[in-house]
């Protein structure tokens, strides 16, 4: 199941472009030796990306929403208007990336396993919103 989640550093990244969905899992780090970990969220939703939890010394401990793949795209397509297609490529088990119509790389087309598509997907959505001009 934690497949369909974003990655930490992905979440993180959507949080900078303005994410604040409700989401149903987070991430969290109760010490700073432990790893950073997936948990459910008690309360069906989770909004907003910088709440606290504590942990068992009682000290507030940040944590971060974790957005599922298809919220993630759904919410590019809305607010940035981008869009992302994987489709099958011409070996088995091997996708391609096009967001916006375009493929993902030009010439060469690189295949990727479906999760990797998704992943790699998901990266140039947030590398296109990152390099996105605003003009007036």
């Amino acid at each position: 199941m934690e497949k369909n989640f974003l990655p930490y550093t992905e979440a993180l990244e959507l949080k900078i472009l303005g994410f604040n969905e409700s989401c149903l899992a987070k991430y969290c780090r109760y010490n700073p030796k432990d790893n950073i970990k997936l948990f459910p969220q008690s309360q069906n939703f989770f909004k907003g990306y910088f709440e606290y939890c504590y942990n068992q010394e009682y000290r507030k401990v940040e944590t971060v929403a974790a957005p599922l793949f298809q919220q993630a795209f759904d919410w590019f397509r809305k607010k940035y208007k981008f869009d992302i297609e994987i489709r099958k490529g011409g070996k088995p088990e091997k996708y391609m990336v096009f967001v916006d119509s375009y493929i993902y790389k030009h010439g060469d087309v690189e295949l990727f396993k479906y999760e990797d598509a998704k992943l790699e997907g998901l990266r140039l959505l947030i590398k296109k919103a990152n390099n996105l001009v605003i003009v007036k």
